[in-house]
């Protein structure tokens, strides 16, 4: 019969739980970051489309940047 002890014992062949958590961070950070930087290209479209400074051509150079939708959701005007 296994004791608590035995259980509570560390695998020696999976790496520590530190360096997972660590590597999760590392991958959240990035992910916040690139969140912010799509949000502010954002901004700048929408305050060039509003001034109408955006032309037929950049317009449709952006929306190759917009991913496919899945079946049944539609784009908020």
């Amino acid at each position: 019969m296994l004791t608590a002890q035995a259980h509570a014992q560390p695998s020696t062949s999976a790496p520590p739980c530190s360096a997972k958590v660590d590597a999760l961070k590392e991958g959240a950070a990035l992910a916040r970051h690139e969140v912010e930087r799509i949000k502010e290209n954002h901004r700048e479209l929408v305050q060039k489309l509003e001034a109408g400074d955006l032309s037929a051509e950049e317009i449709e150079g952006q929306m190759a940047f917009i991913p496919e939708l899945p079946q049944g959701v539609r784009r908020q005007a």
